[in-house]
């Protein structure tokens, strides 16, 4: 059974304090700080094609990390997406919880796990300069578990990402994967506190 599937399984809840000296990461922890009030103007720029100070489900797919969790983001209910949602948002990230989160979720292409694909987890523009990327390899049954260099993190927590607003790339050594997936990707994911580790999705992905 692989460290990802124990902790699924629930049998490690503790990982992180029983990890102590298992790699050589700095004793504590550099956590960049996303500026939310410039985060939440840049993705209004960038979503917010008709000008109306709001970002519609429509719109949203310029950003697809908020349209992954639009229903987190608009807090009114209103059916968009405006500034102020977006920097509070954000602002609670600090506030709720850690700010480096265990994220895992299964790629299937077609259906089908896709085993040796890589997946890249790339901050969105408007997140700023602070934020780096996460990778990992999907394994046999299709599970990955995207993090940040280990060398970013410590001995207490070897793996993880930073809280933000992240577009999903997928690419295959041998196989094709669609545009739409890698340098047009259409896919996004917000990493938070309140990350559902224990409830993991699916990235399904088709080849046509």
């Amino acid at each position: 059974m692989s460290v990802l599937e124990k902790i699924r399984s629930g049998k490690w809840l503790g990982l992180f304090a029983l990890c102590v000296g298992c790699h050589s990461g700095p004793a504590k922890i550099s956590f960049p700080t996303v500026d939310a009030s410039a985060a939440a103007a840049g993705a209004m720029q960038a979503a917010d094609k008709n000008g109306d100070a709001g970002i519609s489900k429509e719109e949203a797919v310029a950003v697809p990390s908020l349209v992954a969790e639009f229903g987190k983001y608009d807090a009114n209910g209103d059916g968009k997406i405006d500034a102020a949602e977006i920097e509070s948002r954000i602002a609670t990230w600090s506030a709720r919880g850690p700010k480096v989160v265990p994220i895992n979720f299964d790629v299937t292409l077609d259906g089908r796990a896709l085993e040796g694909a890589e997946v890249v987890l790339e901050p969105e523009a408007f997140m700023g300069d602070v934020l780096p990327k996460g990778v990992s390899q999907v394994g046999a049954s299709g599970a990955c578990g995207p993090t940040v260099p280990k060398e970013m993190l410590s001995k207490d927590i070897p793996f993880g990402m930073f809280c933000g607003l992240y577009r999903v790339k997928i690419t295959h050594p041998s196989k094709k994967v669609p545009a739409k997936y890698n340098e047009q990707t259409e896919l996004g994911i917000e990493v938070a506190p309140d990350y559902d580790f224990f409830n993991r999705k699916t990235i399904a992905l088709h080849s046509k």
